[in-house]
């Protein structure tokens, strides 16, 4: 319902910046632009926070595990 509110509403402001002409275009051109590198933001940060909450990689168990695959995969006979 929200998501509805809001489309309704932007479509209101894109008619009034349709009435503006070309001034209205070069306004709602800033908006969309805003808009998107502030989701781009707020993207890298939840990327961030949710990285954090991983498990840590252990970097000593993964190269031991590496090496002892690449010994099973060699035959000696």
């Amino acid at each position: 319902m929200r998501i509805f509110l809001i489309a309704v509403l932007m479509s209101f402001v894109g008619g009034a910046l349709l009435l503006l002409g070309p001034i209205g275009g070069i306004i709602a051109f800033g908006i969309v632009t805003a808009l998107l590198i502030e989701l781009l933001i707020i993207l890298k940060d939840v990327e961030f926070r949710v990285s954090r909450l991983g498990p840590k990689r252990d970097k000593v168990k993964e190269f031991v595990e590496e090496i002892l695959l690449k010994k099973d995969d060699v035959d000696l006979n």
